[in-house]
């Protein structure tokens, strides 16, 4: 286990008489019994964090991307940590967690669009068309009901995230400036002033 250091699995080998260690090519563990022989190897991590993905148990795997466990995945792990991170969100949005969605979502900066597409019924139509998602299944929103309040309530804090970025982003302050200036200029040139 990550957390605590304790062992996940025993294997029991009964009158075990030879156990010995390894590294042809890969480390291993062999283990032999008059009636049996075991050969233990190593899991990545990659492999070990794949697997607990594949389980919904993302806590588990974001632990286990944080331990140093190989240096052959260091390079990376800011790549699988995000990947991870927004499995995990999208999962938690299946699981109408809202709330705890979206702060996953606000998180890995996630294109917003990708994200007002899960809340289809919120959105005006035609908005957030032909965006693909980077998981296989997504359980929509009903219609009414408590779910869509709650969905509503989780996506304006969402929202508010989203403006204040957008606000305190040098690239979105100016190219907003630069249209305020054009629409001057065009709107001075059009009221007889112009050249």
């Amino acid at each position: 286990n990550v957390e605590n250091r304790s062992p996940v699995q025993n294997i029991p080998l009964k009158n075990a008489t030879m156990l010995a260690s390894t590294y042809l090519g890969e480390r291993m563990i062999v283990a032999a019994s008059p009636v049996m022989v075991v050969q233990l190897t190593p899991v990545s991590p990659l492999d070990q964090v794949e697997e607990l993905v594949a389980k919904s148990n993302f806590e588990a795997a974001l632990q286990l991307i944080e331990e140093d466990l190989d240096s052959k995945w260091v390079q990376t792990r800011s790549e699988h940590r995000l990947k991870v991170k927004t499995q995990y969100a999208y999962h938690l949005y299946n699981n109408r967690e809202f709330q705890s969605s979206l702060h996953l979502f606000q998180e890995t900066k996630v294109d917003p669009r990708q994200v007002l597409a899960l809340f289809p019924k919120i959105i005006p139509k035609g908005q957030c068309r032909k965006i693909e998602h980077p998981v296989e299944h997504i359980v929509p929103i009903e219609e009414s009901g408590d779910v869509i309040i709650k969905a509503t309530a989780a996506l304006i804090p969402y929202l508010e995230h989203l403006r204040n970025r957008f606000l305190m982003d040098p690239r979105y302050k100016t190219s907003g400036r630069r249209r305020a200036s054009r629409s001057l200029l065009l709107k001075g040139k059009g009221e007889g002033g112009g050249e």
